[in-house]
């Protein structure tokens, strides 16, 4: 897997690996697919990979994995969405300088 291309994608891919590996009936344990995900994952989701491997005390299935995946590149598109919406005040108009102070002006506060 590479970080250049979407998760969701690489997902896909993977996954369609796994029904081919079946339908030629190459079968492997739920925890052994798990895995082989999880070791496939890029250098950007070392803390992702951390977090599931270590931070639990019972097994992670292959489905909660690619839902924690999923849910992550959600994430990731919604702050990045949320980003380039850039926040700010724009003024549109023709600017007018004018002193208050000059003689004969009759403009009050």
């Amino acid at each position: 897997m590479v970080d250049e291309k979407p998760i969701l994608e690489q997902l896909n891919e993977f996954n369609k690996v796994l029904d081919d590996l079946e339908n030629i009936d190459i079968m492997m344990e739920e925890e052994y697919k798990t895995l082989i995900l999880l070791s496939a994952l890029p250098k950007s989701f070392e803390n992702f990979k951390d977090i599931i491997l270590y931070g639990r005390q019972s097994s992670i299935t292959l489905e909660e994995v690619q839902v924690a995946l999923k849910s992550k590149e959600l994430q990731k598109v919604t702050d990045q969405a949320s980003s380039s919406t850039g926040e700010g005040l724009t003024v549109k108009g023709k600017h007018q300088k004018k002193s208050l102070f000059k003689k004969g002006n009759t403009n009050k506060w």
